[in-house]
């Protein structure tokens, strides 16, 4: 219940222009971030109509006095209710994928190969595995016009494909395409491409071919708000996944899902208020798929990161700011700032770039006064379900989005660490809020060797793990030799993360001059060592030591890891003072994992 107000009034009343249907929301009494969202979408929707022009009526909008940032009323009357969905759902043209077989249209005698706009080869992948070159049909298919955001989002065109990508392939893709071919066929330039979608994806009986409009519960129709404005907040509809991401219609036990009709109309227009991202996929070869788990996987992938709006009035002024910063470089056919490592990663960018619209509060996230957290979605299509991979919320907290700036860089520049694996985990241990290095313990287990240290099987075409190893452990490393005070002690963590690199790098350092016979003490240079006229036969028997530790100390746990830990790398002398062995060694006791995680981590970076 809304402490705004005891219910959400629905009220018709009928002037000399017709009727008009009010419908007052408040934040508060929505349900999801997803119909929060839809009503930020649905005034970005309005917002765009009337300042752009585009020939069709408006619906009215009054804030709210006393409570304008989260309570609106919305006045609809047929035309603008109408109008409204018209310009939503209204489809262009966009050059489709490749296509096996051409498109074809009629039944029977009549049947007719439609003419494709340009004939190309294309790789296809068998099940077995094999590929094979074959030619294909390009044509200009129907695609969602996004009116509202093509105006808002840069570049030509690759941000509103992946927002056409995600409606068509995921949320209306198949028969949900019904309100964008109904309104493609009565446009003459758009007719031919309307009969084809339609014989293709949708049934004889589906709505794409009814012109007549009928309540069908979901708001979008004006019958639906005459029943609304009848029975009040008692009026529902069946709720779908062209809606409502995730949800059945009927499910296994035939029960049919349904939402209250004021709040399904909102769920047209969530669309309009998120963002839209990529997934990258590492396989075992160390080749990088985007969009798709491998080169045989057809199934898109999609990761959506929806606003829990807090300030209607402030997001709708920012959000199509937000857009207008994204960077227009492409990686691949992608824009390469829609890429991320795991699905929550679009969460973080998008407080991100709300941020740098408030730099004064860029320590504290920037982002409370718009939004009160972001829900992640890491979404596939899977024969005829839309799949949840994962799924999450990230709220703001302080110093959240430097953090993520330090692991991926400001928005549109380099990332600092260039490594996929590394930059995942450093992201995993930034969601879950705990040290750094925790994630690597599983990614240890789970990768091959060579995806960590230097090796001959390592894969050539991925960024070197051990340099982002190498560069994150001189970032943590502190200086040893200074006898601190107790009050200005470094954190535990950067202590035994330095005394560690150290232990590891005087160990490997001792085996590679005893396995070469070559002393690197004796090629100087100033204070130091001149590392470019050591021969190479140092460096690499300090590569197949650091490759063989990392081997053994991988594969023991608990008890196991301890005794082998101490009788390698303490097999030397090492240049330690009492207190760092006394560290070191309650730390082997009481923290095994860590230490082992760290221990992995300084082999890798010396590697």
């Amino acid at each position: 219940m809304s402490k705004h107000a005891e219910t959400t009034p629905i009220r018709e009343r009928t002037t000399d222009d017709g009727q008009i249907v009010r419908i007052t929301y408040d934040l508060y009494e929505l349900p999801t971030a997803q119909h929060k969202a839809g009503l930020a979408g649905l005034l970005l929707q309005i917002q765009s109509m009337a300042s752009r022009n585009r020939d069709r009526a408006v619906p009215e909008v009054e804030w709210d006095e006393v409570f304008s940032e989260t309570k609106v009323t919305i006045n609809f009357t047929q035309e603008t209710c109408e109008a409204l969905f018209d310009d939503l759902y209204d489809a262009t043209l966009d050059e489709g994928p490749v296509r096996e077989k051409p498109f074809t249209q009629g039944k029977g005698a009549q049947k007719q190969e439609r003419e494709p706009l340009r004939r190309q080869f294309f790789t296809k992948t068998d099940k077995k595995g094999n590929e094979k070159t074959i030619e294909g049909y390009v044509y200009n298919e129907l695609a969602p016009s996004l009116a509202t955001l093509t105006h808002a989002l840069p570049g030509e065109g690759e941000w509103v494909k992946l927002w056409r990508d995600l409606i068509w392939q995921i949320i209306r893709e198949g028969k949900k395409k019904a309100p964008y071919n109904k309104r493609a066929s009565r446009k003459k330039e758009l007719q031919e491409a309307a009969m084809a979608a339609e014989s293709s994806e949708t049934d004889a009986d589906d709505a794409a071919t009814d012109d007549k409009e009928t309540s069908r519960g979901d708001g979008s129709t004006w019958d639906d708000l005459l029943k609304l404005a009848k029975k009040g907040p008692d009026a529902q509809g069946k709720l779908s996944g062209a809606l409502l991401l995730g949800a059945m219609e009927k499910n296994a036990e035939s029960l049919i899902l349904l939402g209250r009709i004021d709040q399904n109309l909102l769920l047209h227009f969530w669309p309009l208020a998120v963002m839209v991202f990529v997934p990258q996929f590492l396989d075992s070869d160390g080749d990088m798929h985007i969009g798709r788990r491998s080169a045989k996987d057809s199934d898109p992938h999609f990761c959506i990161a929806v606003p829990e709006v807090s300030d209607l009035r402030q997001f709708i002024e920012r959000f199509p700011l937000m857009l207008q910063q994204l960077s227009t470089e492409k990686s691949a056919y992608r824009p390469r700032e829609s890429l991320v490592d795991i699905p929550a990663e679009g969460a973080f960018a998008f407080m991100e770039h709300l941020a740098v619209l408030a730099p004064e509060a860029l320590a504290d996230s920037g982002v409370r006064w718009a939004i009160n957290s972001i829900d992640y979605f890491h979404v596939t299509k899977a024969g005829n379900n839309v799949k949840f991979l994962a799924t999450g919320r990230v709220s703001p907290r302080p110093y959240l989005v430097e953090k993520y700036q330090q692991i991926r860089g400001n928005a549109g520049t380099k990332p600092p660490y260039g490594n996929a694996l590394f930059r995942r985990a450093l992201l995993m241990a930034l969601l879950a809020d705990v040290p750094w290095y925790r994630p690597f313990a599983r990614l240890f287990q789970e990768w091959p060797a060579e995806f960590f240290v230097q090796s001959e099987k390592s894969p050539a075409r991925l960024s070197w793990f051990w340099m982002d190893a190498r560069k994150k452990l001189q970032l943590e490393m502190i200086d040893m030799s200074e006898d601190l005070e107790p009050e200005s002690a470094p954190p535990d963590d950067k202590v035994l993360a330095t005394l560690l690199h150290r232990i590891v790098r005087t160990h490997l350092a001792e085996r590679a001059a005893a396995k070469s016979g070559i002393d690197p003490s004796k090629y100087k240079k100033g204070e130091g060592i001149d590392w470019e006229a050591v021969p190479p036969q140092f460096s690499e028997a300090r590569r197949k030591a650091g490759e063989s530790l990392f081997m053994e100390l991988r594969s023991r746990r608990d008890q196991a890891f301890i005794d082998h830990f101490t009788q390698t790398l303490f097999a030397a002398k090492q240049f330690l003072s009492e207190a760092h062995y006394s560290t070191v060694g309650l730390a082997l006791l009481n923290r095994t994992e860590d230490v082992k995680t760290l221990t992995l981590m300084a082999l890798s970076a010396n590697s």
